[in-house]
């Protein structure tokens, strides 16, 4: 029994061992198989490399080969030429494994084509000779675009089909081209025989050149009135909606062609930072532009105190303003004109144009080396008016003069002196008060020529205030000696008065 069991297991090893050593000839024995190949585009008469073996693509285009080992075939197959029978230039791009057979491989090859083809160029109905023509602008519809001078390179390569892996299945694309730019005299487009040309299988592509007319409107972005543009030496000049609408003998690139003849605007305004941009025509033989903008108007400056009353621009210093991150700053001079201030801009929001309105805020106004309003409490949007009216924080100051000793009212001249040192002379009158022009917040200083005494003081201006100086002037200096004098004389001499009455009464003793 035991002898049984070991026969039955010494068995199980053998087969075992015989099973195992033959699987590898087994597996090597299925690697083997048949290739089978097609290309997209179906292309006749193209050599392939098919894992090192080569075939041409029959009439369908496919092709097929027998290998010994089918393994990692998508690696394995390349092109073993660079062009087809019709002498287009091929490249492969990609190669997609089909569904799986046991000893096939279905692969799809994904072509690109390229062709060479000539440019003919005639003058058409233009009038104008093709020799003219420098550059020749090509577009085609998968985006590429091709700038051709045909003088100098009248043959150009041009991508007829594409592969597009489209859900795991190869397509193809059938690239078309059109003209869409000519670099000639103006007045002169180029049209072509066919609406869309097709380089495969077409040596040559016909162009004609033949002149275009039609109308361009223009459309400003902010709307501004009486702006003039300039196209090919004629002038558009836009109307109080900001549109214009002009013949024009070119259509063709009309938004680059299309300039600025002149800055200056209706009702004084100014543009500049000029974009231009197309948009899509709503008829046949129109061209629309959009034109963004800026538009700067001149704005005067009136400044006043909180009373309302005027105060005049030469006793402004500087002035600043800011307008988001940008600011203004005029000095002197330039406030008494003027200053010419964004006022609209034309700003992209997404694909649109819009306009936005320009806010201003006050940061500074400078007098006499003093700060005359509060920061960023004044606003103002130049589109509203051409004037801007500023109110200042300064203040007046009436003053008299009086004598200390008789209290008259004094006529005299008076020094103030400012925070930055600059010094106001004034006249006092004898019979009213005089009033300073307008000064800004600050301690100032006060000084009265006529004065002995007393005639110097400090004020704090910080609104409209009233002022009496008591003062001891000359007079009043000359009073007090002799009233001194006389008080000193009575003295002397009501002593020596009474030295001449004690002097008997002694003598009598």
């Amino acid at each position: 029994m035991r002898r049984a069991r070991s026969a039955a297991a010494l068995l199980a090893t053998v087969l075992l061992v015989v099973s195992t050593g033959g699987a590898p000839a087994a597996a090597q024995r299925s690697a083997a198989g048949t290739v089978y190949v097609s290309t997209i585009p179906a292309v006749a008469g193209l050599a392939i490399d098919i894992g090192g073996v080569v075939q041409q693509t029959g009439p369908d285009g496919s092709a097929v080969a027998r290998l010994a080992d089918i393994n990692g075939m998508p690696h394995r197959v390349s092109l073993a030429t660079g062009t087809t029978p019709a002498g287009d230039a091929v490249s492969l791009t990609r190669v997609v494994p089909g569904r799986h057979v046991p000893h096939e491989s279905h692969l799809s090859l994904g072509l690109d084509l390229t062709s060479r083809v000539r440019l003919r160029l005639g003058q058409g109905t233009s009038g104008v000779p093709s020799s003219s023509v420098h550059r020749i602008r090509l577009h085609s519809v998968t985006g590429q675009v091709l700038e051709v001078d045909p003088q100098k390179h009248p043959t150009v390569s041009l991508l007829a089909r594409r592969t597009m892996l489209q859900r795991g299945v190869l397509a193809v694309q059938r690239v078309t081209w059109s003209v869409d730019r000519l670099a000639v005299v103006p007045g002169v487009a180029v049209t072509t025989q066919h609406v869309k040309f097709d380089p495969l299988g077409h040596r040559t592509w016909p162009l004609s050149m033949e002149p275009v007319h039609g109308v361009v409107t223009i459309r400003t972005v902010p709307s501004v009135a009486g702006v003039v543009f300039s196209l090919d030496g004629a002038t558009i000049t836009t109307g109080a909606d900001g549109r214009a609408e002009a013949p024009v003998d070119d259509l063709n690139d009309v938004a680059d062609r299309l300039r600025l003849a002149a800055p200056d605007a209706a009702g004084g305004l100014q543009v500049s930072n000029v974009r231009v941009t197309k948009l899509p025509p709503r008829v046949v033989h129109q061209r629309r532009v959009l034109v963004a903008m800026d538009v700067r108007r001149p704005v005067a400056f009136r400044f006043v105190d909180l009373a309302g009353h005027p105060v005049p621009l030469s006793r402004i210093t500087d002035l600043t303003l800011s307008a988001g991150a940008a600011s203004v700053r005029l000095i002197g001079s330039e406030l008494t004109v003027p200053a010419p201030l964004l006022t609209e801009q034309a700003t992209k929001i997404g694909t649109d144009w819009q306009t936005r309105a320009i806010t201003y805020t006050l940061r500074s106004v400078r007098i006499d080396g003093g700060q005359a309003v509060f920061n960023g409490r004044q606003r103002f949007t130049p589109s509203s008016s051409g004037t801007w009216r500023i109110a200042l924080a300064v203040f007046t100051l009436t003053v008299t003069a009086h004598d200390a000793f008789f209290g008259s009212q004094l006529a005299s001249h008076l020094e103030i002196t400012r925070p930055d040192g600059s010094r106001l002379p004034l006249s006092l009158s004898a019979s009213q008060a005089r009033r300073t022009p307008s000064l800004v917040r600050g301690l100032y200083s006060v000084q009265i020529d006529s004065a002995v005494l007393a005639g110097r003081a400090s004020v704090l201006v910080s609104r409209n205030e009233a002022i009496d100086l008591r003062v001891v002037t000359l007079w009043d200096a000359v009073a007090f000696i002799a009233v001194v004098l006389l008080i000193v004389v009575g003295a002397v001499l009501g002593g020596r008065r009474m030295s001449r009455r004690r002097e008997p009464t002694r003598s009598r003793r």
